[in-house]
């Protein structure tokens, strides 16, 4: 084998960098409506806890529709201080359906 050869197939069997690991899911804290923000679905908050980002809310924007939590698997769900206190069965958590689409 000559130089070049030696050379050419050194560098083809060079280490691949290892695959960068997966991103854990996100539950991002969303505004909900456009007529009210400059930036509907702007993120306001961010956590890879879906408890965490719960306790966001509950703390930062108790009364409804301004915010609603976007879950890792497509669906939405928003949260009503009132209806928390109300006893409803889900702690105040409803589905959230944008009603601007």
């Amino acid at each position: 084998m000559s130089d070049d050869t030696e050379t050419v197939t050194a560098s083809r069997t060079r280490a691949a960098r290892p695959p960068k690991p997966a991103r854990p899911p996100s539950f991002k804290v969303r505004l909900a409506n456009p007529d009210d923000y400059q930036t509907p679905g702007k993120v306001v908050f961010e956590s890879d806890t879906e408890r965490i980002a719960r306790n966001y809310v509950k703390q930062h924007h108790p009364r409804g529709r301004e915010v609603y939590l976007d879950l890792p698997g497509g669906s939405a769900e928003h949260y009503s201080a009132d209806h928390d206190a109300q006893g409803h069965e889900d702690g105040g958590w409803f589905d959230y359906e944008d009603p601007y689409e």
